[in-house]
């Protein structure tokens, strides 16, 4: 069984259901969904669709925005604190990341579903839809590892002072965001550079096809083992 805990409410997920999300609810609903991942995904090309045909003459700039927000995953045996900070917006701002759908994928992985909400001049709010998935294991208060593509070391959770870091590359339209692919990819580099051998790579876009990227810093914040995985 998964949790997730955030400013627009919680998901409960059935790891022994396979990819079923039991229940998601705000403050102001209760729904109840059921059925598979790939079955029950929202018509992501139609809101794409409409969102391209609404941004497409204002260009939003999202360098320098600040959202913050926590997310709290509860796997078997000891957890971890950790904070997500996503920036970007400069004349936009981002008003949150709301998640979605949480797919369990086996007992140390899971996959997010979402949206980042944007305010634009003219205060219509937006989304862009983005996907993620997350592999971890945790032993002894460690994580021992975390992500796919890149070794890591053993990262102590007791110690506050280490941070960890991850990449979040968020796919955009390519005629809204225009950043080449050469700069991109050399970002990346970078990020993975300053994971100072710590690497969390994770994110798989299936939204949104073309585009730019966006940087998340997670830190870990508390040394309680009996802690939660927060965002």
């Amino acid at each position: 069984m998964i949790r997730l805990d955030s400013r627009y409410g919680s998901l409960l997920v059935d790891g022994a259901a396979g990819h079923r999300l039991l229940e998601l609810s705000d403050r102001r609903r209760k729904i109840r969904l059921g059925g598979d991942w790939e079955d029950r995904l929202f018509p992501v090309r139609t809101r794409l669709a409409q969102f391209v045909a609404g941004q497409a003459d204002r260009r939003p700039d999202l360098a320098g925005a600040r959202w913050q927000s926590r997310m709290r995953v509860s796997p078997a045996g000891p957890q971890a604190v950790l904070r997500c900070r996503v920036e970007g917006a400069a004349r936009g701002a981002a008003s949150g990341l709301a998640i979605q759908k949480v797919v369990t994928l086996g007992e140390d992985r899971c996959r997010l579903l979402g949206a980042v909400r944007l305010r634009n001049d003219s205060k219509k709010a937006r989304s862009l839809l983005f996907a993620a998935e997350m592999r971890f294991e945790i032993k002894d208060g460690l994580v021992n590892r975390v992500g796919e593509t890149l070794p890591m070391r053993r990262f102590a959770l007791q110690d506050p002072e280490r941070r960890l870091r991850l990449l979040f590359r968020l796919s955009r339209p390519a005629r809204l965001w225009h950043f080449p692919l050469e700069r991109r990819e050399q970002a990346c580099d970078q990020w993975i550079r300053r994971f100072d051998g710590v690497s969390l790579t994770w994110l798989w876009p299936v939204a949104l096809r073309r585009g730019g990227t966006w940087s998340v810093r997670w830190e870990v914040e508390s040394a309680s083992p009996q802690e939660s995985f927060e965002v």
